[in-house]
C-alpha cells in the first residue's frame, strides 16, 4: 500500500506564466513516468499557449501548494498541472492532453483536483466526451486505476502503440450539462 502524501492546501489558477514552462517540466521530471523529450513536450506546450493564447487550442489548470499562492519569484511550488483541449477529430470531443502530479504529492487528492476544474470547465450545453490516453506499461497502473475511480470507461486498446507489447489504453467520461434530461 503506498504511502499518502500529507494533505496541504492548494490553490488551483488557469492563467498561464512564463515561469510555468520549468515548472511543468520539473512537475513532469519529478514524476518518473515521462521520458526527457516528453517533459520538454509539456514545456513547448506551454510557450505555445502563452504565444497564441486560445486559438492554441491547449488550456491548463495548475495547483500549487499554499493557500496563497503568489506569482514569479514569490509563487508556491507546482503541486500538479493538467492540460486539455478539444479534440480535432469529433466536435464535443476534449481531449485531457496531460495531467501530472509532482511525486512528493501524489495521493494527496491534487490529481482529483485538477481533474475536477477541468471537468467543469469543459462541460457545456450539450454533453461531452473527455478522453485521456495512457499505457499499458505496469508502471501506469496506478494512472490507469486513478482514471477508472473517476469514472472513466475503456474504450479502446491499441496494441503495441507505443513499442512492442506497449500498448495505448483509450479512456474516455462522458459528461452531461446539469439538468442533461
Amino acid at each position: 500500500m503506498g504511502v499518502r502524501a500529507a494533505a496541504r492546501p492548494l490553490t488551483l489558477r488557469e492563467s498561464v506564466r512564463p515561469e510555468d514552462r520549468q515548472a511543468v517540466m520539473d512537475v513532469a521530471a519529478s514524476s518518473g513516468f515521462f521520458s526527457p523529450a516528453e517533459v520538454e513536450m509539456a514545456g513547448s506546450l506551454v510557450e505555445e499557449r502563452l504565444r497564441d493564447g486560445e486559438p492554441s487550442g491547449y488550456f491548463f489548470v495548475f495547483a500549487e501548494d499554499g493557500a496563497g499562492a503568489g506569482s514569479g519569484a514569490q509563487a508556491a511550488p507546482l503541486a500538479g498541472f493538467a492540460c486539455y483541449g478539444p479534440a480535432t477529430y469529433a466536435p464535443d470531443w476534449v481531449d485531457l492532453y496531460w495531467i501530472a502530479v509532482h511525486q512528493s504529492r501524489r495521493g494527496a487528492g491534487v490529481g482529483g483536483a485538477l481533474l475536477e476544474l477541468v471537468e467543469r470547465r469543459v462541460r457545456g450545453a450539450r454533453p461531452t466526451t473527455l478522453v485521456a490516453e495512457t499505457s499499458s506499461r505496469g508502471q501506469y497502473r496506478p494512472t490507469r486505476a486513478f482514471y477508472e475511480h473517476k469514472g472513466f470507461s475503456l474504450i479502446a486498446m491499441m496494441k503495441s502503440f507505443y513499442a512492442p507489447g506497449e500498448h495505448k489504453i483509450i479512456y474516455a467520461k462522458r459528461l452531461e450539462p446539469p439538468g442533461f434530461p
